[in-house]
């Protein structure tokens, strides 16, 4: 009985093979320049390529790329790079902007339903 599995077997190998060699991953064209774009951050010094504009565009559209940035650089390993504390303050940055806006709308929301409340400050 053992003999005929082990043929069998060395049969199905080559098959196994070539369909794993067929479903080989293939990455995005733009996988690259992702990963020198998130390389960059572990670099020491500034990088004059992925610098403040481009992450700051990174970040105002909130690309996938951008939120594996901010993860990298929130481990405290990584945050004292010069790529790493320029993401970090965009991210600072970004946060404020969007929590002004939602305040914004939330206060505008409440003096829709309620024209009587000011949220003008008092002197």
């Amino acid at each position: 009985m053992n003999s005929t599995r082990r043929p069998l077997s060395l049969l199905l190998l080559p098959v196994v093979l070539l369909a794993g060699a067929a479903c080989e991953h293939r990455s995005p064209p733009h996988a690259a320049a992702a990963d020198a774009a998130l390389a960059s951050l572990e670099l020491a010094d500034g990088n004059t390529t992925f610098d403040r504009v481009f992450w700051a565009k990174e970040g105002k559209q909130a690309t996938p790329r951008w939120e594996r940035a901010v993860a990298y650089c929130t481990d405290f390993v990584h945050r004292e790079t010069d790529g790493c504390m320029t993401v970090l303050r965009l991210n600072a940055s970004l946060q404020l902007e969007r929590d002004a806006a939602r305040a914004a709308a939330t206060a505008a929301a409440v003096a829709k339903d309620d024209p009587g409340v000011s949220f003008a400050p008092k002197h």
